[in-house]
């Protein structure tokens, strides 16, 4: 903007300072000469004119090139931030359908339930769920990582990771057995059914210290950092895996939604 103001400047003074000199050298002056210098001033203001022109239409093009990438990268940023709260919602709905197959069922009730039904039929029932549980949980893993940009705390993922594994080991026992691969211990079903289903004595069991699945409590602490909680008595709580499953996938879930509503809001001031 500054040089198209020095080139429109230095015209006027160009043209005005012709002219003059014109008038002063020939009195009376060529009419010719006057009339060239007049069309030499008109054409430095036209080329004035038209740099200015050029230049305003060079920031207008600059402005909305940058208007839409940046428009482009929030729909990107939108698409994968949907896929991830996708995938999510669909690996926690598989792993709760199963989960809560004998919901209402005390733990050692569930695993009677399972030495007496088809062996055939549940370890084709658990190798399907498996193989779609880790389709889900590697689409579930590859979406975090397509959405890297979404603010997410990585120890939530962590503690995550570490309950598929915990859940998806008891599945690999139980059809182990089932399978005739292992031989049951005194705690066999008491560990592995509670690491895979959701059973309505797991509180009870944990008070009395029986040997089953159970994760460590955890809350954040005043820097934010996640630390294991204890009781009166300085002794850690514990929580089954599918009620920590359920707090992480709600604690996950809700960080994702209030990410897609900002990103949105971005679109809408564009």
């Amino acid at each position: 903007m500054k040089t198209i103001l020095i080139i429109l400047a230095t015209a006027i003074i160009f043209l005005l300072g012709s002219i003059s000199a014109i008038y002063i050298e020939k009195i009376p002056f060529d009419v010719s000469a006057f009339l060239g210098v007049i069309f030499t001033g008109i054409a430095a203001l036209a080329t004035a004119y038209a740099a200015l022109s050029a230049s305003r239409s060079a920031r207008v093009a600059e402005q909305s090139a940058s208007t839409w990438k940046k428009q482009m990268q929030l729909d990107v940023e939108l698409s994968e931030a949907k896929k991830l709260k996708i995938a999510l919602n669909a690996w926690q709905r598989h792993f709760t359908h199963e989960a809560e197959k004998y919901s209402g069922e005390d733990l050692l009730r569930i695993g009677e339930l399972l030495q007496i039904q088809n062996k055939e039929n549940l370890i084709n029932q658990l190798q399907r769920y498996i193989s779609k549980y880790e389709e889900l949980w590697g689409e579930l893993e590859q979406s975090f990582d397509n959405a890297s940009f979404i603010v997410n705390d990585f120890e939530e993922r962590l503690r995550l990771r570490r309950l598929s594994y915990t859940h998806s080991k008891g599945c690999y026992e139980l059809m182990f057995y089932l399978q005739g691969i292992i031989e049951p211990d005194s705690c066999f079903f008491e560990v592995n059914c509670s690491a895979v289903y959701s059973a309505a004595d797991w509180h009870q069991l944990d008070l009395a210290g029986i040997n089953i699945t159970r994760v460590k409590l955890e809350q954040r602490d005043k820097t934010g950092g996640l630390v294991s909680i204890k009781n009166e008595n300085d002794k850690f709580i514990y929580t089954s895996v599918y009620d920590d499953v359920q707090s992480w996938y709600t604690q996950i879930g809700i960080k994702i939604d209030y990410q897609i509503e900002a990103i949105k809001l971005k679109l809408g001031n564009i």
